[in-house]
């Protein structure tokens, strides 16, 4: 059956913060850092991209900022975009900015047919691109519809209240507010409830609770395997199952529990009811038990608002908590190894070659991690596989929201204002290229997918190392861009 494609709408010509702040629904809550941004109450989902017919390409290139062009046949569309990629013009213009060290694999996303392929057996530093192995594999292994749910849990002893994390990535301030509110609740039942069966029971209502925190859902947080010094924190941070806000520091679990606990001793005080720390000034740490009746929750935000972010706007510490709830969904104590081998078995059981892969982190921060430009291809292949429904929001969109991956010249990373698909070789893919992007001071990378010239879903890697500093990264980037629109035909 031919993958007729879907191609990103020209509704989603607006401004990134608006793509991720209300594709998440995050609420504005006090002392929330501006990684999280609240939305407009009002805020309006995008529209998700129309189902296209093959032959109405032309007419959707007309309402972006390409021009036209006839369809033509899958032969010689194919015979065009390899034979512009190979151009000697094109080479010369574009390899001082490239190098040699480029990897490059585009193929018709329904059948595999090779269509282009350059250096794409090699592992490459991938950058972000890794980010696309990391969405895949949370989309495929917890689902989108998974939450990751934070609850407050009884403790050892009938006074002992522990909050445990769940490992959320998008945990705000509000969101612990509103736990905390549901605790102060739970609290003054619980002190009812206990009273009413044994009236000479411990617990009264000047009964004072202990809070402790439990974030042991991942190891002792610590800096990845291959992190610069100088990415840690401001490009990358170690994580921690418990946050707020997306902050990072010392210790982001204990600030996370004694924000949270500040919030409930004052709720829980105005009811009546005293609430002091495990730890003195601050809630202590402490394991819960399995079967820890729960006293109040948050189901917490989804796979797929989490992968949405990540992708829109290349966000690191997601990418990593994410890393390792794959490894968490597979039944495996989330370390920096078996997060790793998780991520490659999971590619694996989906057929996609692991041959070339170092997944040393989800982020794609770390100088160890390798990747192919055919396993990203594979990759994409699946993504753009409209049978594969819990990839859908990747490329298709989901939720009334378009595609988590920027699309080109309009959103996220590949924004306009970012300099992306501005140029003549380039801005006629504006609004057609749909794909992840990814930069270190030496790599610059492009994978993702966008319907051929003649109008059948093409997928492509592009993989710079090594890359001439001479030139800036945007000179860099801007002339991967124009590699990318020879995918469409337009250039």
């Amino acid at each position: 059956m031919s993958r007729s494609p879907r191609v990103p709408a020209t509704s989603l010509v607006v401004s990134a913060s608006l793509v991720v702040t209300a594709a998440l629904g995050l609420t504005a809550s006090t002392g929330a850092s501006a990684a999280v941004a609240a939305p407009p109450a009002t805020a309006v989902p995008l529209a998700a991209p129309a189902r296209l017919a093959p032959l109405t390409l032309a007419a959707t290139a007309a309402a972006s900022t390409r021009r036209e062009l006839p369809l033509v046949s899958t032969v010689a569309a194919e015979r065009r975009v390899g034979k512009a990629i190979g151009h000697r013009r094109v080479a010369r213009s574009l390899q001082r900015f490239l190098g040699k060290n480029l990897a490059i694999r585009v193929e018709d996303a329904e059948s595999g047919r090779i269509i282009f392929g350059r250096q794409a057996r090699q592992g490459k530093l991938p950058a972000s691109n890794m980010k696309l192995v990391t969405a895949f594999n949370a989309l495929s292994v917890l689902g989108p519809d998974h939450r990751f749910a934070t609850t407050v849990v009884s403790g050892a002893t009938p006074d002992a209240v522990v909050l445990r994390a769940g490992g959320d990535p998008l945990l705000t301030s509000a969101d612990l507010t509103e736990l905390a509110k549901r605790t102060t609740t739970a609290l003054v039942a619980k002190l009812a409830e206990a009273k009413q069966r044994d009236p000479g029971s411990t617990l009264s209502l000047d009964s004072t609770f202990t809070l402790s925190f439990d974030d042991s859902l991942f190891p002792a947080f610590s800096n990845g395997p291959g992190w610069s010094r100088g990415y840690v924190p401001y490009v990358v941070a170690p994580v921690s199952a418990l946050s707020r806000d997306l902050r990072t520091g010392a210790d982001p679990g204990r600030s996370a529990a004694t924000y949270f606990g500040t919030q409930l001793t004052k709720l829980a005080a105005a009811a009546g009811v005293t609430v002091r720390f495990s730890g003195g000034t601050s809630p202590g740490r402490t394991v819960a038990s399995t079967d820890a009746a729960s006293l109040a929750a948050l189901d917490g935000h989804s796979v797929e608002q989490a992968v949405r972010l990540m992708l829109t706007v290349s966000q690191n510490d997601v990418a990593e908590i994410l890393y390792r709830q794959v490894a968490v969904g597979r039944g495996l104590v989330p370390t920096w190894a078996n997060s790793a081998a998780a991520a490659a078995a999971t590619l694996r059981e989906h057929g996609i070659s692991t041959s070339r892969l170092v997944a040393a982190d989800g982020s794609g921060v770390s100088r160890y991690d390798r990747i192919s430009a055919i396993t990203l291809a594979a990759l994409l292949r699946q993504v753009a596989d409209p049978t594969r429904t819990e990839l859908a929001s990747m490329y298709y969109g989901a939720s009334g929201f378009g595609p988590s991956l920027p699309v080109a010249g309009k959103t996220g990373t590949l924004a306009a204002r970012n300099g992306r698909y501005t140029t003549k070789p380039s801005r006629c893919a504006a609004g057609i290229v749909v794909a992840k992007t990814g930069t270190l001071h030496d790599v610059v990378a492009l994978s993702g997918i966008a319907p051929g010239a003649d109008g059948q879903l093409k997928v492509f890697s592009i993989m710079v190392n090594n890359r001439n500093e001479r030139y800036s990264a945007l000179s860099t980037r801007r002339a991967v861009d124009a590699l990318a629109a020879t995918v469409t035909g337009c250039f």
